[in-house]
């Protein structure tokens, strides 16, 4: 029964954390909401022709290179067809970090399902670490993107959301590989994802993402820092092994 009650707690604790986020609102969401969405495939075309344009833009000019006039230009669409979408450059810039945050979460989630009962959790923590900072090589414009969701104020509190969902999957297979709070769970799982997105920033404007030592001691910190929450369930393994191979 006292089992079924952490379970539920831990559970209760994920739904109110999650009620928190949810319940904060955005104070500038109205400036950023978009003016008419895509749902023809023509539209759609042009509503992702612009995202394309502004990652491209971001890559060759940076942050500072950006304004709808330029986004139309590169697009190659006049500034009014831009702002039938959007109505400023903070939008597009949200709307492409958006794009960009679904493939992260995915290649997260995927990455850590399973881990707190995995014996290899090592492997699979290396190869979720491998598949962020691939994201991060092959799409174009995401350090200045990154750089734009710290520097506007209106944008911060979509990017806290962002790094707190992809923190989520880590903080559950944390408490479910260590059985600790899942409020501690959260919290570490929180640092640890901090301390990558911070290595990853680093390694793109530090090094233009061409330092591949980076991501090895990224792979090296992290599961040294995850090693005391993930380590049981090695040693759990191996005393269950021990005891089939006496029987």
């Amino acid at each position: 029964m006292a089992r079924k009650s952490a379970g539920g707690s831990k559970k209760s604790a994920r739904t109110a954390a999650s009620a928190s986020r949810a319940g904060k609102a955005k104070p500038h969401a109205r400036e950023l909401e978009l003016r008419h969405a895509p749902r023809q495939s023509r539209s759609k075309a042009t509503f992702e022709q612009i995202l394309d344009a502004t990652a491209q833009l971001l890559e060759g000019k940076g942050l500072e290179g950006i304004n709808t006039n330029a986004i139309a230009r590169a697009a190659g669409i006049n500034v009014a067809t831009l702002y039938q979408y959007f109505p400023n450059k903070q939008a597009v810039l949200l709307a492409l970090f958006q794009r960009f945050s679904t493939l992260r979460i995915d290649t997260g989630k995927s990455g850590m399902l399973g881990m707190g009962g995995s014996l290899d959790w090592q492997a699979k923590l290396d190869a979720t670490v491998e598949g962020l900072f691939a994201l991060r090589r092959t799409l174009p414009g995401t350090a200045a993107l990154m750089q734009a969701m710290r520097v506007f104020p209106e944008l911060r509190a979509y990017h806290r959301d962002t790094r707190a969902q992809i923190a989520q999957p880590l903080a559950d297979e944390i408490a479910a590989a260590s059985r600790v709070p899942m409020e501690e769970a959260l919290l570490v799982a929180t640092c640890a994802i901090e301390a990558h997105v911070a290595m990853l920033d680093f390694w793109q404007i530090e090094t233009g993402g061409r330092d591949e030592r980076i991501p090895e001691q990224v792979k090296r910190m992290m599961k040294r820092y995850l090693a005391p929450y993930f380590e049981g369930v090695a040693a759990r393994g191996s005393r269950r092994n021990d005891n089939s191979t006496d029987a």
